[in-house]
């Protein structure tokens, strides 16, 4: 959701189900079946339709907006395009990009986005190593997109914000919560007030360590942490998934008053490294991935990817398909309990979920690199 940076909601027509497309297994032994335990969560099996789209993008990297837009990475001299939803024709068309590259106003160098469907915004990062700018756009109307007088452009330019990546989420009207803090901090997040442009920390601690730091720097930590990981905001709550990109280490937490009142651990493999210099992390060879997420206001969607960093240096593929692909969906709901598990018949890069849980829609590429759109019916 990381090789890209990536980021990426959506409210989509409910389609009518056909069941002979799915197949569930039960992987519980039959001593488990006669016991009193819960009842086994079903691997279910997904097959995918096809979108057709009008104008093909380059980049498999997907963002939803609504029920009817979404922004998909990567075509041509714009950054973001907008596609819309025909559910009936089963098909994307593109109406338009925006966003050019370059150093000058309403443009960027190395953007990450957040969609903001509780106030219909589009939030914009411009991050190559420090953050420079934000850009601030409303779709309550979908051409104001297209339309840079309804831009709001912000410098960060002179502001001291500490070790920060690229992963964030707007906290409220006024603020944005990001990944990263001071390179001493033993902080995970800080939240970045835009009307006086403060930094504030929020006291939420790295999760763990494989290997003993011997000075007084958490660069390393930050590092491992932080670089391609990501953090998603429930819809209209105070509740935040933190997801890693190394190890299996995902966590709900509910912040209020930049406070971390509560947090569930969802799964807690904590990524396996070394280093040289206490600044730069060596990945075991046996170290996994993490995961691509996306959540909903009932649902947590976790990609599990499948693949060790050893399978990565060798270059091994999955599947077929570059290794930050997978097929393995984990659904949980926002009390941290496992609820579904599907397998897709196609590995994906990114994805987004209908509001309604029944809709999955994922970018993945055909045998000679192409960009597909695919359309999941989710049970």
């Amino acid at each position: 959701m990381k090789n890209l940076l990536l980021i990426l909601s959506v409210s989509l027509i409910c389609v009518s189900c056909n069941l002979n497309s799915h197949h569930k297994f039960d992987m519980t032994n039959d001593s488990q079946k006669e016991s009193n335990s819960p009842k086994p969560i079903m691997l279910v099996m997904l097959k995918g339709d096809t979108i057709e789209l009008d104008t093909p993008p380059v980049s498999p990297v997907i963002e939803a907006m609504s029920d009817k837009y979404f922004l998909i990475h990567g075509y041509g001299d714009s950054f973001y395009n907008v596609f819309e939803w025909d559910a009936p024709q089963n098909r994307l068309k593109k109406i338009g990009g925006f966003l050019k590259k370059g150093r000058g106003p309403t443009e960027m160098i190395s953007p990450t986005v957040n969609v903001d469907k509780e106030r219909k915004k589009i939030y914009i990062l411009d991050f190559n190593g420090i953050i420079s700018k934000l850009i601030i756009i409303p779709y309550d109307k979908i051409e104001h997109i297209f339309n840079k007088e309804k831009w709001t452009e912000i410098s960060f330019l002179g502001m001291s914000t500490g070790l920060l990546f690229p992963s964030f989420v707007a906290a409220d009207d006024t603020s944005i919560i990001v990944l990263g803090s001071s390179p001493t901090s033993d902080n995970l997040l800080s939240i970045i007030n835009l009307s006086n442009m403060s930094t504030k920390e929020i006291p939420y601690t790295f999760p763990g360590t494989s290997f003993e730091q011997t000075n007084r720097m958490n660069v390393l930590k930050h590092l491992v942490y932080g670089t391609n990981a990501l953090i998603e905001k429930r819809p209209n709550e105070n509740d935040f998934l933190y997801a890693c990109s190394h190890g299996k280490f995902a966590e709900i937490m509910t912040i209020r008053d930049n406070e971390v009142v509560n947090h569930v651990n969802l799964s807690n493999i904590i990524p396996k490294y070394t280093s040289k210099d206490n600044a730069n992390p060596i990945y075991s060879d046996n170290c996994l991935q993490g995961y691509t997420a996306y959540v909903t206001s009932n649902s947590i969607y976790l990609l599990d990817l499948p693949l060790t960093k050893e399978d990565i240096n060798k270059g091994n593929n999955y599947k077929g398909y570059p290794f930050y692909y997978a097929d393995k969906l984990l659904v949980y709901n926002w009390d941290g309990k496992l609820v579904n598990t599907y397998l897709l018949d196609t590995p994906i890069c990114t994805f987004v979920v209908d509001e309604k849980d029944t809709i999955l829609i994922g970018m993945t590429i055909d045998k000679n690199g192409d960009t597909l759109v695919k359309k999941y019916v989710l049970l």
